[in-house]
């Protein structure tokens, strides 16, 4: 495709952008440690070769994987809304009520000591704390990554669990197990039944399957992008497959 071409099709796809709109509930705004009805129904419920990276990322993609528990959804660059530009979201809950998820790539200037100030175990923790989503901000969404979860963990792909209270989470701490990884986010995302498929196939989201490694990636920065085009990749490889009508 020669440059004038593509800039041609590029103009078009972004004329076609559009917003995805969130059901915001009340609540306020600030961090606070306060677990809601919310969290239970959280419980519940590369570059094409031959071609130039700003192409590929423009590439649609055909989604053959389906929406569940453990995925991630790579906001495409369609999506301008700000709640959801250049996210990755991981899917915690999907079912007939709807999907639940948590963005994980918006890292807080806030510590966990500064969060949560009247938690012993908390005190010298220099890690961030995460916007998980536009919902309810003043719900802390806890993640594991462990060998020996607690019981009433929950499960959501490989070693990764949702813990459901933060003091739970602290107490785990105290094991000093160098291979458990940790994240808490602030807020989740959620969708109506039929509102996250219907984005879908407007060409909002792209799918892949989770991953624990990037979900506790210290540098949180680059995974969009990464995952944008390993998304664009994958699309052409299948577009390129034996038998395929072209």
């Amino acid at each position: 495709m020669g440059q004038s071409e593509f800039l041609r099709r590029a103009s078009g796809r972004l004329k076609k952008f559009g917003t995805t709109r969130m059901r915001r509930t009340g609540g306020r705004e600030g961090i606070a440690f306060h677990f809601s009805l919310a969290l239970v129904l959280l419980f519940m419920a590369a570059v094409s070769p031959g071609s130039g990276a700003e192409e590929a990322l423009f590439l649609p993609a055909r989604q053959e994987r389906k929406i569940e528990k453990g995925v991630f959804l790579i906001a495409d660059l369609r999506l301008i809304d700000p709640n959801f530009s250049k996210t990755v979201v991981l899917i915690t809950r999907h079912g007939p009520g709807g999907s639940l998820g948590v963005v994980i790539n918006r890292p807080t200037k806030i510590s966990l000591s500064r969060a949560f100030p009247t938690m012993k175990n908390f005190e010298n923790r220099s890690e961030a704390l995460f916007i998980g989503g536009p919902v309810q901000r003043e719900v802390m969404i806890p993640l594991l990554r462990t060998e020996t979860p607690p019981e009433s963990a929950f499960p959501i792909f490989e070693k990764v669990y949702l813990v459901p209270q933060i003091r739970m989470l602290a107490e785990l701490l105290t094991r000093g197990d160098a291979e458990d990884r940790f994240r808490i986010y602030s807020g989740y995302a959620g969708w109506a039944p039929g509102q996250l498929q219907s984005e879908i196939d407007r060409g909002d989201w792209r799918i892949l399957p989770g991953e624990a490694d990037l979900l506790f990636r210290d540098e949180t920065g680059p995974i969009w992008e990464e995952l944008l085009r390993r998304s664009s990749q994958q699309s052409v490889q299948r577009e390129r497959r034996p038998g395929r009508p072209s």
